[in-house]
C-alpha cells in the first residue's frame, strides 16, 4: 500500500538489525505550526536531516557533529553530495506516497 505510515516492528524484534533491509531513514512533515502553515517535509538519517520548506530556507543538518541542529548546511559545497542526496530519497518517497507537495518540490529544487 503507497499509503502506508509505518511498517512492523516484528522483523526487529525477532532479528534485531538484520530484520529490516534497506536505508536507516524516517520521513516526517510538519503542516502547521503556531496557526501559520509551512509544508515542511523532511528525512532524517542517524547521521543527517535535511528539511524541504516551501515557504522558507531548507536546512541540513550532520547530526553527528551537531546533534542540537543549530548549523545550517544547505548552502556549505562541503556537504552537496549528501544535500543531492537526501533530496533525491525524499522526493521519491513524496512521489511514491502520492504527497501533493511532490510536484512543488520537484520544481524548486531543479531550479
Amino acid at each position: 500500500n503507497k499509503n502506508i505510515d509505518s511498517r512492523s516492528l516484528m522483523p526487529l524484534i525477532q532479528s534485531g538489525d538484520s530484520g529490516w533491509s534497506g536505508p536507516d531513514e524516517v520521513f516526517y512533515r510538519y503542516e502547521w505550526y503556531n496557526g501559520n502553515w509551512y509544508g515542511i517535509r523532511t528525512i532524517r538519517t542517524p547521521e543527517y536531516k535535511y528539511c524541504w520548506n516551501p515557504v522558507d530556507i531548507n536546512e541540513l543538518y550532520d547530526l553527528n557533529n551537531d546533534p542540537e541542529e543549530m548549523h545550517n548546511l544547505i548552502n556549505s559545497v562541503n556537504y552537496r553530495r549528501i544535500r543531492e542526496e537526501l533530496e533525491n530519497r525524499l522526493l521519491s518517497h513524496l512521489k511514491k506516497v502520492e504527497d501533493p507537495l511532490y510536484k512543488k518540490m520537484k520544481y524548486s529544487i531543479s531550479n
